[in-house]
C-alpha cells in the first residue's frame, strides 16, 4: 500500500531516538546509562518458590461479575520441582448504592461456598477507572485477584527466593497495606522477592519503549540492569529474545546479583529461553482453561435455572454479532 511507503520511514526515524531516562510512576526517572548493566552468570541458588494466579469469568454483566480464581505456587530445589500448592476461590463482585453514586461489594467464597471475606470499592476510585468512567466489575475482580496473589506470596515468604508472575506495584490503600506486609515479611525472613513481568509499557522520556532502548545499549550475554529504585530489567539467557521488567524491594539491593543468577539458571528451557521455567510451571497449573470455564458456566446456568441470563444479555450482543 502506498500509505506504508510514508509510514515506514516516518516511524523508523521516530524510533531512532533513545532518550536519557525511563519514566516510572508519576515522578521517578530511571537513568539510561551503560554502567548500570551487570553480567549475570547462571548459578543454581537456594530454594525458589514461584507464584501465579489465574481466573475465569462465569457470569458477566454491567453490574456484576462472578469469577473463579486459582492461585498456584511451586517450589524448586536445585531446579527440580519438589512441591506445589493450589488454592481456589469464587468471587462475586456486585454494584450497590453508596450515597449518590455506586460502589462495588466483593465477596470471596472458598471452593465449598463458605464466605471468607468482604471488600468494598468505590466505583470512581482512580486506580480502578479508565478515562474518568466508573469502574467495571471485572476490573474490580482483577484487583482482588492481585490482592490474593500478594497475600499468598506473603504466606510463602519463608526462605530463599520468591518470584511472582507480575509486578510489585500497589494501587489503592488496601493493596498498599498488603504490599507493605509482604515487604516486612520478606525482610524479616531474609527472602528476596522478585516480580517478573512478561510485558512492560514503560517508556523513555522521548516516548520510546524502555525495553527497546535498553536492548540498543545492552552488552551481549545475560545481564541485569539496576539503577536503584524498585525496578530492574533482566535478560536471563544469552539467546533470549526477550528482556523482562523485574520489580524488586529496595532492601534487597545487595542480594539481587545472586538472585538474578539463580533465576537465570532456571531460565534455560528451550520452550521459552530466558524465561524462568518455574513461572511456566506455575502458569500452567494456575490457568483456568476454556473447557473448565465452560463447564463452570454451564453448571452455574443449570443450578441458577438461567435466572441471570438477562444480566448477560446487556453485554453479549456484540459477541453474538461476531459469530456471523
Amino acid at each position: 500500500m502506498h500509505a506504508f511507503d510514508s509510514i515506514i520511514p516516518f516511524l523508523s526515524k521516530r524510533l531512532e531516538q533513545q532518550g536519557s531516562a525511563i519514566l516510572f510512576g508519576s515522578h521517578e526517572r530511571i537513568p539510561l546509562k551503560k554502567d548500570s548493566f551487570q553480567a549475570v552468570q547462571p548459578v543454581v541458588g537456594p530454594q525458589m518458590v514461584f507464584v501465579d494466579g489465574g481466573n475465569g469469568e462465569i457470569l458477566k454483566g454491567p453490574n456484576v461479575s462472578v469469577q473463579f480464581i486459582r492461585l498456584h505456587a511451586c517450589w524448586y530445589d536445585h531446579n527440580v520441582r519438589v512441591d506445589r500448592e493450589v488454592r481456589e476461590f469464587f468471587l462475586v463482585v456486585s454494584a450497590c448504592q453508596k450515597g449518590l453514586d455506586l460502589c462495588f461489594d466483593a465477596v470471596l467464597f472458598d471452593s465449598n461456598g463458605v464466605e471468607k471475606e468482604r471488600l468494598s470499592f468505590d466505583a470512581t476510585d482512580s486506580f480502578l477507572c479508565f478515562g474518568g468512567r466508573r469502574a467495571e466489575p471485572a476490573v474490580v475482580a482483577g484487583h482482588v485477584r492481585k490482592l490474593l496473589e500478594l497475600r499468598f506470596a506473603e504466606e510463602l515468604c519463608k526462605t530463599g527466593i520468591l518470584v511472582r508472575d507480575g509486578d510489585l506495584e500497589a494501587r489503592g490503600e488496601v493493596m498498599e497495606a498488603v504490599l507493605r506486609s509482604l515487604r516486612a515479611a520478606a525482610q524479616r525472613n531474609g527472602v528476596v522477592v522478585l516480580g517478573l513481568s512478561k510485558t512492560s509499557t514503560l517508556c523513555t522520556d522521548l516516548g520510546n519503549s524502555a525495553l527497546v532502548a535498553l536492548r540498543n545499549i545492552a552488552p551481549s550475554g545475560c545481564w541485569s540492569y539496576y539503577a536503584g529504585g524498585g525496578v530492574a530489567f533482566v535478560k536471563l539467557h544469552p539467546s533470549a529474545k526477550y528482556i523482562f521488567r523485574c520489580d524488586v524491594f529496595l532492601h534487597d539491593r545487595d542480594s539481587l546479583p545472586k538472585a538474578f543468577s539463580a533465576l537465570s539458571a532456571n531460565s534455560a528451557d528451550p520452550a521459552f529461553l530466558g524465561y524462568p521455567y518455574g513461572l511456566i510451571d506455575a502458569d500452567k497449573f494456575a490457568q483456568v482453561e476454556k473447557d473448565e470455564l465452560s463447564q463452570l458456566r454451564a453448571r452455574f446456568a443449570v443450578q441458577s435455572k438461567e435466572v441471570f441470563s438477562s444480566v448477560e444479555a446487556a453485554l453479549d450482543a456484540h459477541d453474538l454479532l461476531n459469530t456471523f
